[in-house]
């Protein structure tokens, strides 16, 4: 099969199936892919995104595209410089201070800063690479589903040449302003932020005013706008306004004038020649869907839920969303597991949009439609938590946990651990296709292991002169003759063992199997399902 062509004819039968090729749904592909899961995307436009959107990329996202093999690709398309100005105007005095709120020593791996238009051609690239089908230029119009199957029309976007696509599940990435949650009957609860988004994409020799100032964004809260300076991850200046009840009145498509007027004004300057690329408008709000899934269908990313653009959630939060899903459908297409496996994933990743949609909110009310100085709701990019049987203290409504503080709760990503050596950290030990025992050498579970290995299980076993940071190393493991820790593929801990058992691996092999197989309440039966897609477009 060749997995680039642009032919709806190539993918007639494969276990997955995305619909939307930006980069949640391009993630949620690279992902599948490493899994050895048969997945296809299809996206309606003929292209990856051609308007500079999310940069900010978590210390999480990172973790994970590290895992995908694309951390350096990312980093070297990115503007790593980071430093931000703030002040009133870009020719004034300013102080280049943004503070950042990830706690120190948690990971490998530092945050990242790449404009969407170069990073979804890095995960498209990766994705087939690793044997995803790219249909870029097709548009899918209708659901299908029964019990064991969903086929998914795609056309081209004038209508014509319709052609089913089977698969076993789709995801649905079809983005804000995407059709397909409210045809599969799914509500949504939040708010609307009023007012319109305005992003300007424009050329102009700034140097003058910047001097010698290195950075790589100026941040005006007066005008409440965001400059982000052309640069070695930037082809072109961008100046982003957040929704603002104002700018409804702006007309930017009969001449340029409305734009440069805007740019003048952070530009403090009104004698820089500019050359106004392109002007974008985009509305949003605070939403999250009341549920994630219908039958063989289920949603991520902007489908899912919507973040205000305050500090780069949205983006980040469906990564998460991809990555928490990707290897439970694996390990269903696999038979490794049933079907309600696929409920934990509204029941884990739906209390973390809700958490974060709320938290954002709250600072942008709080602060001013940019959010200025507040942290928001940082910890939930690496100490958020998930319910999980053997944890102590789950709270729905503030899933999450200190990182800094972490203990092996069940339901929380295995902490960062310095280790000495060629693996270098804790999280290199985890196996994205299996699940992982990691256990002190000297652990009871370590020697019945080495005895009698459990398949589906990889032995992960570390001694104490392999500990770097030996303090963590024993908050995590107490007691090391009875300790151990089960490691799901996502890196999310599965069963913390402290005592010991009369039969380790039994007790080891329980843990799994309540892992792939747990019910959670309100297990839906998959039914007969059509949906029909309507032939409104989104703004690209």
């Amino acid at each position: 099969m060749d997995h680039t062509t642009n032919r709806p004819e190539a993918a007639t039968d494969c276990d997955v199936l995305v619909i939307g090729g930006g980069l949640v749904g391009l993630t949620a592909s690279m992902f599948l892919a490493q899994q050895g899961v048969r997945v296809t995307v299809v996206e309606r436009h003929a292209s990856t995104s051609i308007h500079p959107k999310a940069r900010a990329l978590s210390i999480r996202t990172m973790e994970l595209f590290c895992e995908a093999g694309i951390d350096e690709a990312v980093r070297a398309a990115g503007d790593n410089r980071g430093d931000v100005g703030i002040g009133d105007t870009l020719a004034g005095d300013y102080d280049r201070v943004f503070p950042t709120f990830d706690p120190p020593g948690q990971s490998p791996v530092n945050r990242a800063f790449c404009e969407q238009t170069r990073l979804e051609p890095i995960v498209r690239r990766r994705g087939e690479q690793l044997g995803a089908t790219m249909l870029f230029g097709y548009a899918a119009v209708r659901i299908t589903q029964n019990a064991d199957s969903v086929t998914v029309d795609i056309a081209r976007p004038d209508g014509t040449g319709v052609a089913p696509v089977a698969a076993r599940y789709v995801i649905v990435a079809d983005g804000a302003n995407g059709t397909f949650r409210d045809a599969l009957g799914i509500g949504r609860h939040g708010e609307p932020l009023p007012g319109t988004g305005v992003s300007i994409q424009f050329d102009a020799d700034l140097d003058a005013l910047l001097a010698d100032r290195s950075i790589s964004a100026f941040f005006s809260p007066t005008r409440e706008s965001i400059l982000f300076l052309r640069g070695p991850g930037r082809d072109c200046h961008v100046l982003s306004l957040p929704p603002l009840a104002h700018l409804d009145e702006l007309d930017f498509k009969s001449s340029d004038a409305q734009a440069i007027s805007l740019i003048n004004s952070v530009l403090g300057v009104d004698d820089v020649d500019i050359t106004v690329l392109d002007t974008a408008t985009w509305h949003t709000g605070a939403y999250v869907a009341d549920r994630y899934r219908a039958g063989r269908v289920v949603l991520v990313g902007d489908a899912a839920h919507i973040n205000p653009p305050h500090g780069g959630y949205g983006a980040n939060t469906g990564i998460a969303d991809a990555h928490n899903l990707a290897w439970k459908l694996a390990a269903a297409c696999r038979a490794d597991a049933d079907d309600a496996l696929l409920d934990t994933y509204e029941s884990e990743r739906l209390p973390i949009a809700e958490y974060t949609v709320t938290e954002i909110l709250a600072m942008a009310k709080a602060s001013g439609s940019l959010g200025e100085g507040l942290a928001g709701p940082v910890n939930v990019t690496l100490g958020f938590r998930y319910p999980a049987p053997g944890a102590h203290g789950y709270d729905r409504r503030m899933p999450l946990q200190d990182p800094t503080d972490a203990t092996g709760q069940p339901g929380t990503r295995i902490p960062h651990i310095a280790l000495t050596g060629a693996i270098t950290g804790t999280l290199d030990l985890v196996d994205r296709c299996g699940f992982i025992l990691l256990a002190p050498e000297i652990s009871c579970y370590a020697t019945a292991l080495r005895s009698e290995p459990i398949p589906g299980i990889t032995l992960r076993v570390v001694a104490d002169d392999q500990v770097a940071d030996v303090e963590r190393w024993q908050k995590i493991f107490p007691s090391p003759e009875t300790a151990g820790l089960l490691i799901r593929p996502d890196g999310v801990i599965a069963a913390q063992f402290t005592t010991a058992s009369v039969n380790p691996p039994h007790a080891v092999q329980l843990a799994r199997t309540q892992a792939l197989h747990r019910m959670v309440l309100h297990r839906r039966t998959v039914g007969q399902y059509v949906t029909e897609r309507d032939s409104e477009t989104k703004t690209r």
